[in-house]
């Protein structure tokens, strides 16, 4: 039985974001996946998202969504990509909006974790 390693300070929301996945789609260059991961903090789309939700504008949502699953998977976020993109398919596709209904609300949440992992993360 593997032992999982400490958790070191700050690495609270270890696992959300594979920085080595992240940093080899920018050519293991550092300061090219730091530049990258501004952006997406910058380009933050949490609140747009609750927008297009509240007034159940999911035409724009959808969109919104498919552009927050490309800068997810492009930084490692793999498992927050794949949750954006089952909400993204559960519109497109079936036009499922109950299915966005019950899922965005931990959508929203995982967000907010990955945000702040990336604050984390280029505070060091």
């Amino acid at each position: 039985l593997m032992e999982k390693a400490p958790v070191e300070d700050g690495e609270a929301e270890a696992g959300l974001i594979d920085w080595e996945k992240g940093k080899k789609y920018c050519m293991d260059q550092e300061d090219f996946y730091r530049e990258i991961l501004e952006t997406v903090l910058e380009s933050s789309s949490d609140k747009e998202l609750e927008e297009y939700f509240a007034a159940s504008d999911f035409e724009n949502y959808r969109i919104k969504i498919h552009s927050v699953k490309s800068n997810f998977a492009s930084i490692g976020a793999t498992e927050a990509s794949k949750k954006a993109k089952e909400l993204e398919y559960a519109l497109k596709n079936d036009h499922d909006v109950a299915y966005v209904r019950e899922h965005h609300g931990e959508f929203i949440v995982l967000y907010g974790r990955i945000m702040k992992a990336i604050e984390e993360r280029l505070k060091k």
